[in-house]
């Protein structure tokens, strides 16, 4: 894969600014640089951590955000934290500042992969690499009892050698922690959580949600990656989650012939609306994957 788009981001603070006030100091550790994001729930920061002399990324919410938003951050830390994977990006610590706590986490070198494949960086064969990457990475996620409920293309950022890594657990639940998924000051009462053009009928339905949810939303990747196309979203929330709900694709192969059959019939099998029609196992994807590469 080609890494001429991959660059270091953000660039630091202008410098009459670190001369005026000095740079930021978290947790009494990590020096901040500048600014990777920023949403209406938080912003991501590059820092340095002179005690291990390497980059770090750390997230955290605003303020006076409200309770839940918080208390997702320490869900995120708590799970991310249990994961030791190539493909997952790596949790390193959770600090409480004088505004609230701050995720630690491995700083990725490099876009996501919309932004790769927005640019037409990633071609077939390195899609088909990737993919193998990301089920060997979701099944290292559901080993754990965790389901990602947000896997898409802005999720999964590229490293400077190609290696894909997921990130943002911020409302994934697990299996064998019961709180995560019933406690209102985390997920809130029959809240929807989610982007909608990537959500499984059951997480749309409020139903209960297992590790075939991620596995839905892997086949919307894959959709969106190898053809280019998506094939539910729309400028729309409600008719976006109506197609998901009741649309049949087109099939791959339909959008494109020199897409092979089995890629082609996979990818329709992870975005069946029922459960019970999927591969029932991000290892199972895996395998099939790893056979389509050897043929």
């Amino acid at each position: 894969m080609s890494t001429a788009v991959i660059h270091a981001l953000p660039l630091p603070r202008p410098p009459e600014v670190e001369a005026a006030t000095g740079p930021e100091i978290i947790a009494d550790r990590y020096v901040v640089a500048g600014t990777i994001a920023t949403g209406g729930m938080g912003e991501v920061l590059l820092a340095r951590d002179p005690v291990l002399g390497r980059r770090v990324a750390i997230k955290r919410c605003r303020p006076w955000l409200p309770a839940r938003a918080r208390a997702r951050l320490r869900t995120e830390a708590r799970l991310g934290a249990r994961l030791n994977h190539r493909a997952v990006a790596q949790i390193y610590d959770l600090v409480t500042t004088p505004t609230g706590d701050a995720l630690v986490m491995e700083h990725v070198l490099g876009p996501s992969l919309q932004t790769l494949h927005g640019l037409g960086i990633v071609r077939r064969g390195g899609a088909l690499r990737i993919a193998l990457e990301i089920a060997s990475g979701l099944s290292c996620i559901h080993d754990h009892q965790i389901v990602h409920l947000d896997l898409k293309l802005e999720n999964v950022l590229v490293a400077a050698d190609g290696q894909p890594k997921i990130i943002d657990f911020g409302i994934a639940r697990c299996a064998s922690d019961p709180i995560d998924d019933v406690d209102p000051e985390i997920t809130g009462e029959h809240a929807i959580e989610g982007t909608p053009r990537v959500m499984s009928p059951e997480q749309i339905d409020g139903r209960d949600v297992d590790a075939r949810s991620d596995l839905f939303s892997f086949g919307v990747l894959l959709y969106e990656l190898l053809s280019g196309t998506t094939p539910f979203g729309t400028t729309c929330q409600t008719q976006t989650l109506t197609r998901v709900l009741t649309l049949r694709p087109p099939s791959l192969r339909d959008l494109d012939p020199r897409i092979d059959d089995p890629l082609s019939d996979l990818v329709d099998q992870l975005l069946e609306k029922e459960p019970g029609l999927r591969p029932q196992s991000a290892a199972e994807v895996l395998i099939r994957l790893r056979d389509l590469a050897e043929h």
